[in-house]
C-alpha cells in the first residue's frame, strides 16, 4: 500500500510541476498537430471519387466522347493522343496507342526469329488459300493500294531506301535462303525467261553494252532509258535513215573511233542495216549515197542532235 501511494504522490508533483514550467508556443503545435491528425482521419473516412478509366468515372461526364481497349480493356477519350487514327477507314484503331506500340515491339522481336519468321509465312500461305479474297475484294484492295501508293510515293521508296541500307546483310541472307528453296529456284527461272523475250530486256541489254564499249575506250556515258526512248518517240519509232518500222538498234552519229560519247546528243535510232552499212564512215559522205536519202530526214536529225557542223562530221556541241 506504500509503494501505492508514493506513485501517486509522484504523479501528483510531476503533475502541478507541469502545470507551473509549462510552454505556451509547445502546447499550441501539439493541438496543431491533433488538429491535422484529425482532418487526415476524415479525409480518409469520405467516399473516394470513381478513377480515371473506370466506368464510373466516364459515366460522370457524358459529354467526353470515350473508346474502351479491346486489349488492356480501359476507357480512354476518343482522341488522337490516346489512340491511332486510320485514315483508309476514317476511324480510330480498336487498341490504344500503348498497347499497339507494345504489340509492335514484340512482333518485331518475334521477326528477328527466322523459325518464328517461317512458321508465319508457312501460316499466312494457307490460310490465303482456305480463305481466298472474293473477286470484288481483291478489286477493292488493288484500288486502294494504288491510291495509296500514287499519294505516298516519295515516302515509300525513301523508307525502303532507309531500310535497305540499315539491313542490307540481313536481306542478303534472306535472299539467299529464300533463292536455295526449288520452287523458288523454278520461279525464278520461268521470270528470267519471260524478261529475256521482252522489249524492255532487248533495250537495257544494248544499252549496257554501248556503255561498257564506251567506258573502256574512256568516253561520256550520260544516255538514261527515258532518253533513249524519247529518242525513239521522236522519230517515231522507225530508223532516223531510212524510215523503215524495223528492230531498232543504237546508232553513233560521230563514230566511237572518233570519239562519239554516249550521250543524247550522239545516239540515234536505226535498223540493222543502216547501222552495220555506216560502221565509221562520216554521216555527209554516207547518208548522201545512199538510195533513201532525204532532205528532210537529214534536218530532222541534224535538229535532234542540236548539230552545229558545217558539212563535216565531228564531235557533237551541246546546245
Amino acid at each position: 500500500m506504500s509503494r501505492q501511494r508514493d506513485k501517486e504522490k509522484q504523479k501528483e508533483y510531476n503533475r502541478r510541476y507541469r502545470e507551473k514550467h509549462k510552454d505556451p508556443v509547445k502546447e499550441q503545435e501539439k493541438l496543431k498537430l491533433k488538429e491535422e491528425q484529425l482532418a487526415r482521419k476524415l479525409e480518409k473516412q469520405k467516399p473516394k471519387p470513381p478513377r480515371w478509366g473506370i466506368k464510373a468515372y466516364w459515366e460522370q461526364h457524358p459529354e467526353i466522347k470515350t473508346r474502351t481497349c479491346t486489349r488492356c480493356g480501359k476507357i480512354r477519350p476518343e482522341t488522337e493522343e490516346y489512340f491511332h487514327y486510320i485514315e483508309k477507314e476514317s476511324r480510330y484503331s480498336v487498341n490504344c496507342k500503348q498497347c499497339s506500340d507494345m504489340n509492335k515491339r514484340r512482333k518485331k522481336k518475334q521477326f528477328q526469329n527466322p523459325e518464328f519468321r517461317a512458321k508465319q509465312n508457312e501460316y499466312t500461305r494457307n490460310y490465303h488459300k482456305e480463305h481466298g479474297l472474293s473477286d470484288e475484294q481483291r478489286k477493292k484492295y488493288n484500288e486502294r493500294y494504288k491510291q495509296y501508293y500514287e499519294e505516298h510515293k516519295n515516302d515509300i521508296s525513301r523508307k525502303n531506301k532507309e531500310y535497305r541500307q540499315s539491313h542490307i546483310e540481313e536481306i542478303k541472307e534472306r535472299e539467299k535462303i529464300q533463292r536455295q528453296i526449288p520452287e523458288n529456284k523454278e520461279k525464278i527461272k520461268e521470270r528470267k525467261k519471260a524478261y529475256r523475250e521482252t522489249d524492255s530486256y532487248k533495250i537495257e541489254k544494248s544499252r549496257y553494252r554501248h556503255k561498257r564499249r564506251a567506258r573502256i575506250n574512256g568516253l561520256e556515258t550520260s544516255l538514261t532509258a527515258k532518253q533513249w526512248e524519247e529518242c525513239k518517240s521522236f522519230f517515231n519509232g522507225c530508223c532516223a535513215y531510212c524510215g523503215k518500222e524495223t528492230d531498232i538498234t543504237m546508232d553513233h552519229f560521230v563514230p566511237v573511233v572518233n570519239g562519239g560519247e554516249l550521250s543524247r546528243d550522239n545516239i540515234l535510232p536505226a535498223c540493222p542495216d543502216c547501222n552495220s552499212s555506216k560502221r565509221e564512215l562520216d554521216f555527209f559522205i554516207w547518208y548522201t549515197a545512199q538510195p533513201f536519202y532525204s532532205k528532210m530526214r537529214e534536218k530532222r536529225i541534224i535538229k535532234y542532235l542540236n548539230y552545229k557542223g558545217e558539212g563535216l562530221q565531228q564531235r557533237t556541241l551541246f546546245g
